[in-house]
């Protein structure tokens, strides 16, 4: 609907299913008549590879890579992003999640084993640890 603007701004009005299909009916007339004057291949406006009431994709161009002082950073950008190496197989072997290793790491001598940690006594009236 690049060429045919007015249809696009009905298009963007229309609240029911027989408005939609009054739109496309008016879209299909005019195209129809385009390729009868003979508009079909002459003139391909927005550089379409076809004419523009065929479907085609949009194809966007690619990124441009950064520009930093005039120069690329492609280099730069490309050691950022390496991967991680594979943890080693005895972390793995533990069992432990990485957050819990983590928290092992930070804490070596803090008690994690739920058994082993102490037992408090409960409060009769409210349920809290005494």
């Amino acid at each position: 609907l690049q060429i045919h603007q007015d249809l696009r701004e009905e298009l963007a009005k229309v609240k029911t299913l027989e408005g939609l299909a009054d739109v496309s009916a008016q879209l299909k007339r005019r195209c129809q008549e385009e390729i009868s004057d003979g508009k079909d291949g002459d003139e391909k406006e927005g550089g379409l590879p076809f004419p523009h009431w065929i479907c085609q994709p949009y194809v966007r161009p690619a990124p441009k890579p950064p520009m930093t002082n005039g120069t690329h950073q492609e280099s730069q950008v490309r050691k950022v992003c390496q991967k991680r190496a594979l943890e080693d197989s005895d972390k793995a072997a533990e069992g432990m999640s990485k957050n819990k290793q983590k928290k092992r790491s930070r804490n070596p001598n803090k008690n994690f084993c739920p058994e082993l940690k102490p037992k408090y006594l409960k409060c009769e009236q409210c349920g809290n640890p005494k």
